[in-house]
């Protein structure tokens, strides 16, 4: 177990900012700059970044208890961040190095209010986890999980760790390798691992769709609702799309620890494929959808916008286009519910974003605050 040492430049909570809102951008002139602003509203004017502003070096993801968290690949180390209307200024850190890690095909679960818990494909070659107790910032447990491994020539992809009533469940598929032009495998993998032993139970396949989940630790690709857990297969994975499988919810019931033989929610088709999933609450969802004409290259996917916005109702299992600009791919938590209304950041142009107010409950669309840079994460602080 690997105890917290307290950063030297450790602010109090008098440094902290009193702003509702936290929204995490890329900005300068490659967009490779991180940011916090802060914000009273999204509703209005225009946000941008301070002259101090502190920039952001580590992988910031997670934000519970009044603290983002974040993880230095550099350094590298777990850091506990504060807030400020500066940026984010280090609270506690602590090393990382004894904790097999990568960024790439990762995610993370809360636990509880203190625990996070971080899973990594390691570039796709094996799993492996680490349980941390964030408010006294130990890591109480890591290690590989017990995940059969594919063939030499394969490599995990389509990631996804969903949790639930201690158990774990982790999606995934096989591919030759995230720049292949091969497509995946037909089938999606689906291990049940018992939490906090980590022991594997058992594993899944089933072949309606394949690669759950998606590539980077801020993004979210599944959602809970009355129990149920439902995931999102993305067979499109940018530059090896699957020849026939279509972009689906997958629905694990409450109580149940298997697929739903039942439900089946294909959301994509010859022309369009989807990427991550946003909850807005009520059985609707949000999902980017791409159509495949769009796209010449790959970094069609990342530099122009060519995403749009689609409403899922997912007990009728229908989907709306919204009436919002093109957005950008990335891979990001850029959608926040907060009173009914979903505040959904879309990057207009370079180093621009507007958020958008969308009313869940009448489905009313207003352009609201703008914002400096590309807007990455959007929370209520």
């Amino acid at each position: 177990m690997f105890k917290a040492c307290t950063s030297a430049q450790k602010e109090t909570d008098a440094e902290r900012t009193k702003a509702k809102y936290g929204i995490i951008v890329f900005a300068g002139e490659e967009e490779d700059e991180e940011y916090l602003l802060t914000t009273d509203s999204l509703s209005g004017g225009f946000l941008k970044i301070r002259p101090d502003a502190e920039k952001i070096y580590s992988l910031v993801s997670a934000y519970g208890n009044g603290y983002f968290y974040g993880i230095d690949d550099g350094k590298p180390k777990f850091t506990r961040y504060i807030p400020t209307d500066k940026g984010l200024i280090t609270d506690v850190e602590i090393p990382f190095h004894q904790v097999a890690w990568n960024a790439y095909e990762s995610w993370y679960n809360w636990i509880d209010d203190n625990t996070i818990l971080l899973g990594s494909s390691m570039d796709g070659h094996r799993f492996t986890y680490s349980i941390i107790d964030v408010k006294s910032m130990k890591i109480v447990k890591s290690g590989d999980l017990d995940i059969p491994q594919p063939a030499d020539d394969q490599h995990f992809g389509g990631v996804l760790g969903v949790y639930r009533d201690n158990r774990l469940f982790v999606g995934y598929t096989h591919h030759t390798g995230w720049q292949s032009k091969k497509p995946s495998s037909d089938t999606t993998f689906l291990a049940v691992i018992e939490y906090p032993s980590m022991k594997t139970l058992k594993i899944e396949t089933d072949t309606r769709s394949t690669s759950p989940g998606g590539l980077y630790l801020h993004a979210t690709y599944s959602m809970q609702e009355n129990g149920d857990i439902y995931f999102l297969a993305a067979p499109g994975e940018r530059t090896h799309r699957h020849h026939s499988a279509k972009t689906a919810l997958y629905r694990i019931r409450k109580g149940t620890e298997t697929l739903d033989k039942e439900y089946f929610f294909e959301i994509g088709d010859a022309d369009k494929e989807g990427y991550m999933l946003y909850p807005l609450g009520e059985g609707k969802a949000l999902i980017k959808m791409i159509e495949r004409k769009k796209v010449k290259q790959y970094m069609d996917y990342l530099g122009r916008g060519v995403a749009d916005y689609y409403l899922l109702d997912i007990h009728a299992q229908t989907k709306t286009k919204l009436d919002l600009p093109a957005d950008v791919l990335g891979f990001t938590e850029n959608v926040l519910v907060d009173n009914g209304m979903a505040y959904i950041g879309v990057t207009e142009k370079k180093n621009e974003s507007y958020v958008w107010e969308y009313n869940t409950k009448t489905g009313s669309l207003k352009k609201g605050l703008k914002v400096e840079g590309k807007a990455l994460i959007i929370k209520k602080l």
